[in-house]
């Protein structure tokens, strides 16, 4: 994907730290459990490619991770 098109997905989804734990607001929802910081960055990645899906109708050319 360009890369213009994945920082508007990141401005809609944040990710920020909280007393040692790490969340990921998508905009609906926010685990309350907190994650480890890799496993709140990986769920990052996939909220930001699954938003630009959303919005743009396309995918792109290579998969970072699979699911």
């Amino acid at each position: 994907m360009k890369t213009g098109l994945l920082k508007k997905c990141r401005r809609k989804i944040k990710f920020f730290e909280r007393n040692g734990k790490y969340y990921v607001d998508t905009g609906n929802y926010i685990d309350p459990t907190g994650k480890t910081k890799e496993s709140a960055l990986e769920y990052y990645r996939f909220w930001i490619l699954e938003t630009a899906k959303s919005i743009f109708k396309f995918k792109p050319k290579r998969q970072f991770f699979k699911y």
